[in-house]
């Protein structure tokens, strides 16, 4: 039997089953055996990809979300305070691409004493989309579960500190005592 294929934004490539299965090796791995003929060019998974970064000879006219160029595109939209993102019409219509594209700016603006432009930045831009991505996984996280966010509040205090009646936390004395009679 084959290992269950789950994950965000992954989907068989137009059917109910996968092509293919995966399968756990003794010493390999996993690997993907396919379970009917495939042919060249048959399209096995689609998956979206965790962030995208646009080359950076490119940055002031492809969109830096979608990628597609915006050259022509009346409603596009570039920033005026890093210089370096633009986005299609489409894009820039939603708030929320304007809110990550706020906080990757902050972090543009900061690079941009260091001289790091002369160099290619994809790797910096992914790497900063891919922690704003862990940062809201964290977020949704704990609004759905705010029960753990107090019970971490509570294992957090215990420092041996007082309790909540004033007492130190050790032994009560007048408990020894009676033991010891």
């Amino acid at each position: 039997a084959g290992v269950p294929m789950e994950g965000p934004g992954m989907q068989a490539a137009g059917e109910h089953e996968w092509p293919f299965r995966r399968d756990a090796t003794e010493h390999a791995g996993f690997r993907a055996v396919a379970t009917r003929e495939l042919l060249p060019g048959d399209v096995i998974l689609r998956c979206r990809p965790l962030a995208v970064a646009v080359n950076d000879e490119l940055m002031s006219y492809h969109c830096a979300f979608c990628l597609c160029d915006a050259r022509g595109d009346e409603q596009a939209w570039s920033c005026d305070k890093c210089r370096r993102c633009c986005m299609c019409g489409a894009c820039a219509a939603g708030q929320a691409l304007r809110d990550l594209h706020e906080q990757e700016c902050l972090a543009y603006q900061m690079l941009d004493g260091l001289h790091v432009w002369d160099q290619d930045t994809r790797w910096l831009r992914m790497l900063l989309r891919v922690l704003h991505l862990q940062l809201a996984e964290l977020e949704e996280c704990k609004r759905n579960h705010p029960e753990d966010d107090e019970e971490g509040d509570e294992e957090e205090g215990g420092d041996g500190g007082d309790d909540e009646d004033g007492e130190d936390g050790g032994e009560d004395e007048e408990g020894d005592e009676e033991e010891e009679e």
